[in-house]
C-alpha cells in the first residue's frame, strides 16, 4: 500500500498542476537573471517583466548610479555602479558553522559528503572593490524570493553594502509565485523558528564568508542589518529580538511581534514603514509600539504614508503599489542604514 504523504494545502497543489504562468523565474536561470539584472538596471528593461507580464519596467525602488538611468526619479547617486558589483548564488548550512578551505583540503570526503542539516539556499551582491563593507541581510515577501527583491538587493549593493538573500521559502521547495492565494498559503506554513535559524546562519556565513587571503577580506564581521517587506518585515522585527550582534532593522509593513511588550527586548533600533490602511497592523498597535519604545529607551522610528496600503512598495500588486510612497520609504531606508551602519 503507497504511503500517504503529509497534507499539502490544496491551493499548493492546484499550483503545481495548472498555475505556472505565474510564476516569473524558474529554478537554474541563474544566466537570465544576470542579464535581467543588468538591463533593468541600466535601461529600465525588465525580460521577467516583459515574459511574464507581472512586473512593471519602472523600478520597485529608484535607483541612480553614475550610469544613465532613462527614468530619473532621484537625484542621489550610488557610490557603486551597476558594473562593480559582483553576483553569485549562495547554499550553506543552517547551523551556521562552517568548514575553512583547510578543513577541505585534509577530508577526503568534501567532496562527496552529503549534508545532514538544512542548507540555505540564495544570493549574494557585493562591491568588487577593495575593502571591508558591512552587510544586509534582506528578507523578502510572501511572493517568495522573485526578480525585484534580487533588484533591490543589486541597489543595495550599490549604496556600499554586501547583500545576501536567503530563500526563506527553502525548507518548502523554495518557490516563487505570483498568485496571491498560493503566496497566502505559503507564508500561513512557514516556521518562523527555522526561518529565523536560516537569517541567524546569514550573517555567520557573512561572517565566515573571508578567503583564505587577508587582502581579499571583503565583509565586516558583525556589522549587519536586517531589511524585510512584508512577510520579511515580519521576519526583520523578530530577529531583532533574537540576535543581539544586529546592528539595524528595516520593516516594510511587517506584522509587530506578539506581545508587544517584547519590543523592550530588542537590540538595535528600528525603521517601521506603516501603510495606512492595513488590516494587519492598527493605529493603536503602532501607538502602543510607540509607547513601549519610549518607556524602555528603545529606538524606533515609524514613518507613515498617506493614501497607501499594506504593499505599496510592492509591484507584483499593481493596484496597491505607489511609487512616490515607495521612493519616500526608499529614501528614508537608505539614511537609516548609513547612519545605523555606515559604509
Amino acid at each position: 500500500m503507497k504511503k500517504k504523504s503529509k497534507d499539502l494545502d490544496p491551493r499548493l497543489k492546484m499550483s503545481r498542476m495548472t498555475d505556472w504562468d505565474n510564476v516569473p523565474i524558474y529554478a537554474g536561470m541563474h544566466f537570465l537573471l544576470k542579464v535581467s539584472l543588468f538591463l533593468s538596471l541600466t535601461s529600465g528593461v525588465s525580460l521577467t517583466g516583459l515574459s511574464h507580464g507581472r512586473y512593471s519596467s519602472s523600478y520597485l525602488f529608484p535607483i541612480h548610479s553614475e550610469r544613465k538611468s532613462n527614468t530619473v526619479m532621484s537625484d542621489h547617486v550610488t557610490p557603486f555602479t551597476v558594473d562593480q558589483i559582483g553576483y553569485r548564488s549562495v547554499r550553506f548550512s543552517s547551523k551556521g558553522i562552517f568548514d575553512t578551505h583547510k578543513d577541505q583540503m585534509v577530508d577526503p570526503y568534501a567532496a562527496t559528503k552529503i549534508p545532514k542539516e538544512h542548507q540555505v539556499q540564495g544570493f549574494q551582491f557585493w562591491p568588487q572593490e577593495k575593502g571591508k563593507f558591512p552587510s544586509i541581510v534582506l528578507l523578502h515577501g510572501k511572493w517568495g524570493l522573485t526578480p525585484d527583491s534580487k533588484d533591490l538587493a543589486m541597489r543595495l549593493a550599490c549604496e556600499g553594502y554586501v547583500v545576501i538573500v536567503p530563500n526563506l521559502y527553502g525548507r518548502q521547495g523554495g518557490m516563487v509565485t505570483a498568485n496571491a492565494e498560493i503566496a497566502d498559503a505559503l507564508s500561513e506554513r512557514i516556521d518562523l523558528t527555522t526561518v529565523l535559524q536560516d537569517v541567524n546562519a546569514s550573517c555567520e556565513f557573512l561572517n565566515a564568508n573571508l578567503p583564505e587571503d587577508p587582502t581579499m577580506e571583503f565583509t565586516l564581521r558583525n556589522a549587519h542589518a536586517a531589511v524585510g517587506l512584508g512577510l520579511g518585515g515580519t521576519v526583520a522585527i523578530l530577529f531583532a529580538l533574537k540576535r543581539k550582534r544586529l546592528r539595524a532593522a528595516v520593516s516594510f509593513y511587517g506584522k509587530l511581534p506578539d506581545p508587544l511588550d517584547s519590543i523592550r527586548n530588542m537590540y538595535c533600533p528600528l525603521l517601521y514603514h506603516a501603510a495606512e490602511s492595513d488590516d494587519t497592523v492598527t493605529a493603536e498597535e503602532l501607538a502602543q509600539l510607540t509607547k513601549v519604545a519610549q518607556e524602555s529607551g528603545k529606538t524606533v522610528e515609524i514613518r507613515q504614508y498617506s493614501g497607501t496600503s499594506n504593499g505599496f512598495c510592492d509591484q507584483v500588486q499593481p493596484d496597491l503599489y505607489n511609487e512616490s510612497a515607495a521612493k519616500q520609504a526608499w529614501d528614508a531606508t537608505i539614511a537609516f542604514l548609513k547612519k545605523q551602519l555606515p559604509v
